[in-house]
C-alpha cells in the first residue's frame, strides 16, 4: 500500500441544480490518478486491464474517466464490491478546506466497511490518493496513516512534473 498527499479541496455540485443528489469531486486528486494511472503503465509496463480505480463519489468517477483516454475500470466503492484487480487507486476525494468542512467530518469515505472494500480489492498494491489532514481525522483512516507513515508507504505528490520515481523497482 502506498499512500500519496497533497494539498486541495473537495467541490460539491451545485445544491441548487441537485437538490436531492450531492457528489464530491476532487479536481487536483483526480489528476494526480491520471498522472499515477500514466506513470503505472508507461515506467512499469503494467497492463491496463489489471487496475482499477476506486471512488466512493459518481462526480469523481465521471472527472477521471472524462481525464483518462483510455478504458479504464473506473468504480465506485459499491460497484467494486466483490471485485478485485492486480493494482487498485483509491481517489478518497475529500478535503476540507471549505468554510462548511468544519464540521470535521470525511462523510461516508469515513465509514469503516466501505473502506474494508475499498483497501481490499488489490491483490498486489493499493495506491491511496488522499488528502492526509482531512483523512486523518477520522479514527480508521488515522490508522491506517499512521501504518503507512511507520512502514514508509506515504509519499507527497507535488507538482505534474513529478514523475513518480518512488515507483522504481529495486533491482
Amino acid at each position: 500500500m502506498a499512500m500519496s498527499r497533497y494539498g486541495g479541496g473537495s467541490s460539491p455540485r451545485n445544491p441548487d441544480l441537485y437538490p436531492v443528489i450531492q457528489s464530491y469531486y476532487n479536481e487536483i486528486e483526480a489528476q494526480v490518478v491520471v498522472d499515477l494511472i500514466r506513470s503505472l503503465t508507461t515506467i512499469e509496463n503494467i497492463p491496463l486491464l489489471t487496475i482499477g480505480i476506486i471512488t466512493s463519489y459518481r462526480k469523481q468517477l465521471q472527472l477521471i474517466q472524462q481525464q483518462l483516454s483510455t478504458n479504464i475500470d473506473v468504480s465506485t466503492v459499491d460497484g467494486f464490491q466483490g471485485r478485485e484487480k492486480d493494482i487498485i487507486l483509491l481517489s478518497s476525494v475529500r478535503a476540507q478546506q471549505q468554510e462548511e468542512d468544519n464540521r470535521r467530518s470525511i462523510g461516508f469515505v469515513g465509514n469503516k466497511q466501505r473502506l474494508n472494500v475499498s483497501l481490499t480489492r488489490g491483490k498486489y498494491a493499493v495506491y491511496i490518493i488522499g488528502h492526509l489532514q482531512s483523512l486523518n481525522i477520522n479514527e480508521h483512516w488515522s490508522k491506517l496513516i499512521n501504518d503507512a507513515t511507520r512502514r514508509n508507504c506515504m509519499f507527497e505528490y507535488r507538482s505534474r512534473k513529478q514523475n513518480f520515481g518512488w515507483l522504481r523497482k529495486e533491482q
